[in-house]
C-alpha cells in the first residue's frame, strides 16, 4: 500500500476522533484501505473514508502521535492545569520520552 496516494486528515465524526481518508477514487486503492485497514468506514457526511484515531493506526499510517497532555487534560481540575502543562513542557525540554510525560 502506497500512502503517498492517500491524505491523512485528524477530524472527528459522531463526537469520536478519527482519521479522514481521502483519496482519488479508485476501485484498487479503495481495496487496498479495506485489505489493511479492515476499521476503514465509509462517511457518507464527510464524503470520505475514516479510521479510529487510535495510537496503533497512527503508528501504521507513520503518523505523528498526538500528545496524551490534552486527554489527560481534562480529568484534572482547572485549578491545577497551568501547573500540569508546565510539569509536562518541562519534562520535555529535559528530554523525558513521550512514555515518562504523559503520566
Amino acid at each position: 500500500m502506497n500512502f503517498a496516494q492517500y491524505n491523512f486528515l485528524p477530524d472527528s465524526h459522531r463526537n469520536k476522533k478519527v482519521i479522514l481518508v481521502k483519496f482519488k477514487y479508485n476501485k484498487i486503492l479503495q481495496q487496498q484501505l479495506r485489505k489493511r485497514f479492515p476499521s476503514a468506514k465509509w462517511s457518507q457526511s464527510k464524503k470520505s473514508w475514516y479510521l479510529p484515531d487510535l495510537p496503533a493506526v497512527r503508528r501504521e499510517l507513520q503518523l505523528d502521535q498526538k500528545p496524551a497532555i490534552h486527554t489527560h487534560l481534562i480529568q484534572i481540575h482547572k485549578t491545577n492545569q497551568q501547573a500540569y502543562v508546565s510539569m509536562q513542557e518541562q519534562l520535555m525540554l529535559k528530554g523525558y520520552s513521550p512514555h515518562t510525560v504523559r503520566t
